[in-house]
């Protein structure tokens, strides 16, 4: 398999339309991210373990060869949701033990949300709810910015962690940014260990994606 290279950050679009993707992939180049976008169809291996990021886009409307009526139903998936878990479940099987951020890219967070979840909770409830790092709104001016830091953050979080916790946490703390010098360190860490960050599930199989979704999801 090609070797993922050290400079950029990468960024892998699984969509169905080639067009929704031009207008970003040029702001997202001036952030030090290369993206590179593939149709379902096209998809591969290869792909998966050169990105650091899968965006996979909600709405799969112009996938042709999915919806041909002798295809089994399994072999159908109705939206960029239950593809990006096929997508994760691939991840998982290529041995490779660097992060790889899964996350959906959709106009119409209000089909995912239903009417009792609120907008300001709704994005990473429902990352969570399906296995996923995060949900960007194609609206949200924020996304670019917010791909990218995501992208960059699998990248530098290590492929493995230290077995024993406080070496963990040490590391933790690195990630973090935190300054063993500065006032604020030892409630930092209170509010850390308050937020039960799962310090024995991080030196198992998947533990940077276990990182990334807490920071997301329960911070």
């Amino acid at each position: 398999m090609t070797e993922v290279q050290a400079d950029s950050v990468r960024i892998l679009v699984v969509d169905d339309e080639d067009r929704t993707v031009e207008a970003e992939r040029s702001l997202l180049k001036a952030r030090s991210v290369d993206v590179t976008e593939v149709h379902p169809n096209d998809l591969n291996e290869d792909h998966l373990v050169n990105a650091d990021l899968v965006l996979v886009d909600y709405k799969l409307d112009s996938w042709r060869a999915r919806d041909v009526p002798t295809m089994p139903i399994s072999l159908q998936p109705r939206s960029g949701v239950s593809l990006a878990t096929v997508l994760r479940e691939h991840i998982r099987s290529l041995d490779e033990d660097r992060p790889i951020a899964v996350a959906l890219r959709t106009a119409h967070l209000e089909e995912l949300q239903g009417p009792r979840l609120s907008a300001e909770v709704s994005h990473h409830v429902i990352a969570r709810l399906h296995g996923l790092e995060w949900v960007f709104e194609k609206s949200d001016l924020r996304r670019l910015d917010q791909m990218s830091i995501l992208a960059g953050a699998a990248r530098r979080i290590p492929n493995s962690w230290p077995i024993d916790d406080q070496s963990a946490m040490d590391l933790v703390e690195k990630l973090l940014g935190l300054d063993a010098d500065h006032p604020s360190f030892f409630h930092c860490l209170r509010d850390i260990v308050d937020c039960q960050i799962p310090l024995g599930a991080l030196p198992s199989a998947g533990g940077g994606n276990r990182f990334m979704r807490w920071l997301l999801h329960q911070i």
